[in-house]
């Protein structure tokens, strides 16, 4: 049997039942600092309570009293430290989240204006940290320098809004009359430039130029070298005049179908017919055959065109035939050609067989009436 052993005896510290303990109530509010270091409190023992970093005292008793193992209740009311207004921004105004402890103020410039330093500011148990930034004016750099003009006197910086004017001594602007400075340093569009005016060549189907065909023409100058292709007649101004604006002063021209047109494809011969819109009298009949040396070819339609040929132009009044033969040349593969009958030629014919009929007329009235006259 092992003999008998006695343990010693062990105590733990312990404290009157009338002391109290370190405690911290209230959440805004510590021990005064002169009291970090005790751990407990006799009955009767009387304490000091301060507001954390960041509140001030608004009311109530500062102190607590152990009585017999407890505390008697914190009065103390802490409250946030106020920081008020956070400076004055010129160009610019702050935006708050609060003015009290823990709270930010932020930094916002006017329109036109960027911010230099640092935009946000805290409060803090000694104030606003920190200073007030600065808005400063945008600028916007030199524009690049065209040929137009400016018509302001607006001298560097630019600044927001500033605006500048161009115009042209000649020729037309092309771009914005006007540029401003924008609120984000840049310029609201490039310069403009000035080009010179120019009418574009004139479309006048079936016309052509009797001297040089310019592809533009410059302000003031003038055509009045047309020329209607066989078959069309003239209409309109003799001449126009490129204006100023690059458009041209006077309608253009036209050149209409004349009275009697007939459309000739091929080897053989076709009857005309009186265009609408006219009225006429007579048949024109075109035989068109290649020559020597000519050429022919197909179309993709199945007609036959004659590059080089003549055409033989045969106008039938009551039986009566006036033929006038005339030499084409087209150039191209595939061009069908107009010929025409003018109106000078059908007036002659006109006259020509009139001329007879009324002649033809009046000796069969002579005769009749001879004969009459021999049988009375």
């Amino acid at each position: 049997a092992l003999p008998h052993q006695t343990c010693p005896s062990m105590s733990l510290k312990s404290y009157p039942p009338s002391d109290c303990s370190h405690k911290v109530d209230g959440s805004n509010a510590n021990l005064a600092d002169k009291y970090i270091t005790m751990t407990s409190f006799s009955s009767g023992d009387k304490v000091y309570y301060s507001c954390v970093v960041g509140y001030i005292p608004v009311g109530g008793s500062r102190t607590r009293t152990c009585d017999n193992g407890k505390w008697t209740p914190l009065k103390l009311r802490c409250e946030r430290k106020l920081c008020g207004h956070a400076g004055e921004i010129s160009n610019g105004q702050f935006t708050y989240t609060g003015v009290e402890f823990g709270d930010t103020a932020t930094a916002v410039c006017n329109e036109g204006f960027i911010l230099v330093g640092r935009a946000t500011r805290y409060c803090m148990s000694n104030g606003w940290d920190g200073r007030p930034p600065v808005c400063e004016a945008v600028e916007c750099q030199e524009p690049t320098e065209t040929n137009a003009q400016r018509r302001n006197v607006q001298e560097p910086p630019y600044t927001f809004r500033n605006v500048i004017r161009y115009g042209c001594p000649v020729g037309s602007l092309v771009g914005s009359r006007e540029i401003w400075c924008t609120d984000n340093g840049t310029w609201s569009s490039p310069p403009p430039q000035c080009k010179a005016i120019r009418c574009q060549s004139p479309n006048v189907p079936n016309a052509f130029w009797i001297n040089s065909h310019k592809k533009t023409y410059r302000p003031m100058e003038t055509i009045s070298s047309f020329k209607c292709k066989s078959g069309y007649t003239f209409t309109g101004p003799a001449h126009i005049t490129c204006g100023s604006a690059g458009q041209w002063l006077q309608r253009l021209p036209k050149c209409l179908p004349s009275k009697y047109t007939l459309l000739c494809v091929g080897k053989g011969s076709k009857s005309s017919k009186t265009q609408p819109g006219f009225k006429g009298a007579g048949k024109l009949r075109i035989q068109a055959t290649a020559p020597p040396g000519g050429q022919r070819s197909d179309t993709n339609d199945g007609t036959r065109v004659a590059q080089h040929f003549y055409t033989t132009q045969t106008v039938t009044l009551n039986g009566k035939e006036l033929e006038q033969t005339q030499q084409q040349a087209l150039s191209g593969s595939n061009r069908t050609h107009k010929t025409t009958l003018l109106l000078s030629e059908i007036s002659f014919v006109l006259f020509v067989f009139f001329f007879f009929l009324i002649r033809g007329s009046v000796a069969q009235h002579n005769r009749n009436h001879s004969h009459t006259q021999h049988s009375h």
